[in-house]
């Protein structure tokens, strides 16, 4: 039973299920050709796995599926365009980077997300340039970490927009906005903004939370995704809670800001 039990921790942990249904789905497509052999097939599916050249060229739905496949989407990313990091460029011509490599790679995560670090206003987002070097840390952290932000941001309005702003000396229950398995994937095949649409101008301090009701939101975010999503990844606790408690009153894109450029933050994932 302990067998057992150790072997579906290592399946849920490593997301064994996606490669399995995804190699299938990849054997099935190689039939028709006629040098086809199924274990030939296998074999050069899972080659791509292990060197994570297995999500070049492939949609956006697969490429956010595990952290495994995210980061190896940076890593592919950076590689192929490592020769730009003394450039800038603006919204679009970023995407279109990205669109060589996935084709559906929506505009909308870079507008609503990476963007609204380092620009307030829309017209702004479309025609200053901005260095490679900042935008692929920002998409580091907001890519491969895409379902902690999204949780933690659910956690942060919801908290904010109930009027229920006391300190909790107990574990914080933060109700969920739609219903799901507790065993389902974490990852949406449905862009969701993390950081929304920011309005034009600064951010007023009623955006904020205080770090003392934030902190507690963000542990419980933490151990619900490790007890319940064991194949996801969330930043080191360290640089999250050393970001929380550097400001009495923090809002959503300052911890995101201020979290990125944390050097606490390493960028590695696990296998």
């Amino acid at each position: 039973e302990k067998m057992a039990d150790d072997s579906r921790r290592y399946f849920e942990k490593h997301n064994i299920h996606v490669y399995l249904s995804d190699s299938l789905s990849y054997v099935l497509s190689k039939r028709k050709d006629s040098k086809f052999h199924p274990m030939d097939a296998l074999a050069d599916y899972f080659k791509g796995v292990v060197s994570g050249s297995h999500v070049a060229f492939r949609e956006y739905n697969y490429i956010i599926l595990t952290p495994y496949n995210r980061r190896s989407f940076i890593k592919v990313f950076e590689s192929c365009f490592k020769n730009l990091r003394a450039e800038s460029f603006i919204l679009k011509e970023y995407h279109s980077y990205l669109q060589l490599l996935c084709c559906d790679f929506p505009l909308t995560f870079l507008n609503d997300n990476i963007f609204n670090l380092f620009f307030a206003d829309q017209n702004t987002k479309e025609k200053v340039p901005l260095p490679f070097t900042k935008f692929i840390r920002a998409f580091q952290v907001l890519f491969y970490y895409q379902p902690f932000f999204q949780k933690c941001k659910d956690a942060f309005d919801e908290m904010r927009n109930s009027g229920c702003m006391q300190v909790h000396s107990g574990p914080v229950v933060v109700v969920p906005t739609a219903s799901a398995s507790p065993r389902s994937p974490l990852s949406s095949t449905s862009y969701s903004p993390i950081l929304g649409r920011k309005q034009e101008g600064s951010e007023v301090p009623s955006d904020g939370l205080e770090s003392s009701l934030f902190q507690p939101l963000v542990a419980e975010v933490i151990r619900k995704m490790s007890a319940n999503h064991p194949g996801e990844v969330y930043p080191q606790e360290e640089a999250v809670y050393s970001v929380i408690n550097s400001k009495r009153t923090i809002t959503f894109v300052d911890f995101v800001r201020i979290l990125t450029n944390n050097p606490l933050l390493q960028f590695e994932g696990t296998d």
